[in-house]
């Protein structure tokens, strides 16, 4: 379905306008009590009406609070244009690569057990990655492969250095496809990744890639445990996060956004349906891109990190932990990740290092991830900030808004 203006999303909207917060939601603080001008936090209100008023977006989630204290939670547009169901807090959406920092604290929680060292060889746990190639150009412009010259570490993927890669050169005639079949588990999938030549030699430059699925698989292996079974009984069901996972219920269906591609400004907005359809028939627990969670779930396992690895009387990580992952862990020449200038990467999380260079209000130390449809967060452990967009758009980049949603929450704070 396309909607050939923005006044006939408009008028769709016109009846489900609001930033109420829906009943399932915590209460909310004063702003004022936790650093935060109500008026400015208003400023963010008035844009994200004006993003889906405009037809830029169908329907965009936010949650803003300090100190563990929520004092925003913003429900705008629409989940379903059609159906006409509003967004909100509870909304069904897919993260995407949001999955990687969760897939990288499940990593870090079996590191406190003992059971990994960082600087480990792969290869120690999945004997099929222990000896890989790396994609090497010849002067004459061709490609060959050749062995890797280290092998490829814990740390290494944990950071995204290691060189799996989604895209090659098209003249080096290499492709991903099909290596991470929905129809494949992460156990069948690894041969096949151990067959594709790694784009750069371990270490040697940023690459985003299919690292985080790798790591899942490394859960499997140290904890005997499908990599969904793992999450949802040592992170999720601790935490509360009752709408996180990798398959929709069909009685939480209803709750889950349509994705809609995002079109040339004022051309209004497109469905553009899902491939994976969350519906249970699938194999891959993916821990790069494979949950569907909601802003509120979402709030929870942010809050936990925030907090230095504990979320109401539960203990996730040991503070030195999360301090660890929080650190930016890049050489010199190894960043920033791509869109992201003036930050580096920690483990699992690009980290803000010249905010001066990102050229947005904030503070160095701040960490961050995002979705490649919509959704992004992130957590300033100086000033105990902790910020949620979930959308569900493909087509556009969403790096404006993402800069955007910075801004707007920073011109609120008072202290």
């Amino acid at each position: 379905m396309r909607l050939s203006s923005a006044f006939a999303l408009l008028a769709v909207l016109s009846a489900v306008r609001s930033s109420v917060v829906d009943a399932a939601a915590p209460p909310l603080a004063a702003p004022e009590s936790v650093g935060f001008a109500a008026p400015r936090l208003q400023r963010l209100e008035a844009y994200m009406h004006g993003i889906v008023d405009r037809g830029e977006r169908a329907g965009i989630v936010t949650i803003v609070g300090r100190g563990g204290h929520i004092v925003q939670l913003g429900e705008y547009g629409l989940r379903d244009i059609a159906g006409r169901k509003p967004m909100r807090a509870d909304t069904l959406v897919r993260i995407s690569a949001m999955t990687e920092p969760v897939t990288a604290v499940a990593v870090m929680m079996l590191y406190e057990q003992g059971l990994l060292q960082l600087e480990d060889p792969i290869g120690d746990y999945i004997p099929e990655l222990a000896s890989l190639q790396v994609l090497e150009q010849r002067k004459d412009g061709g490609y060959r492969r050749v062995p890797a010259a280290s092998p490829v570490t814990i740390h290494q993927l944990l950071t995204h250095v290691a060189g799996f890669a989604y895209e090659y050169p098209a003249a080096a005639h290499v492709t991903s496809d099909g290596v991470f079949s929905p129809r494949r588990t992460l156990a069948e999938a690894m041969p096949r990744l151990a067959r594709l030549p790694l784009l750069h030699q371990p270490g040697a430059a940023w690459t985003e890639g299919p690292a985080a699925d790798v790591l899942a698989r490394l859960v499997e292996v140290l904890a005997q445990q499908p990599f969904d079974q793992f999450l949802e009984q040592r992170l999720f069901r601790p935490l509360n996060m009752v709408d996180t996972a990798f398959k929709v219920p069909a009685d939480k269906r209803d709750r889950l956004a349509e994705v809609y591609a995002v079109g040339e400004r004022g051309s209004g907005l497109a469905a553009a349906p899902q491939r994976t359809s969350y519906d249970g028939q699938g194999r891959l627990f993916s821990g790069s891109d494979g949950l569907v969670s909601t802003a509120l779930d979402f709030w929870s396992f942010a809050q936990m990190l925030a907090n230095g690895g504990e979320l109401d009387g539960v203990r996730i990580l040991s503070p030195a932990t999360v301090a660890l992952m929080f650190r930016n862990q890049l050489g010199p020449g190894l960043g920033p990740p791509p869109d992201l200038t003036g930050h580096g990467f920690g483990l699992g999380l690009a980290v803000l290092t010249s905010p001066e260079s990102y050229g947005v209000a904030g503070t160095s130390g701040l960490v961050r991830w995002g979705g490649a449809l919509g959704t992004t967060f992130w957590i300033d452990p100086d000033k105990q900030i902790v910020a949620i967009l979930m959308s569900q758009e493909s087509g556009e980049p969403s790096a404006r808004l993402t800069r955007a949603f910075q801004a707007l929450v920073y011109q609120a704070v008072t202290d």
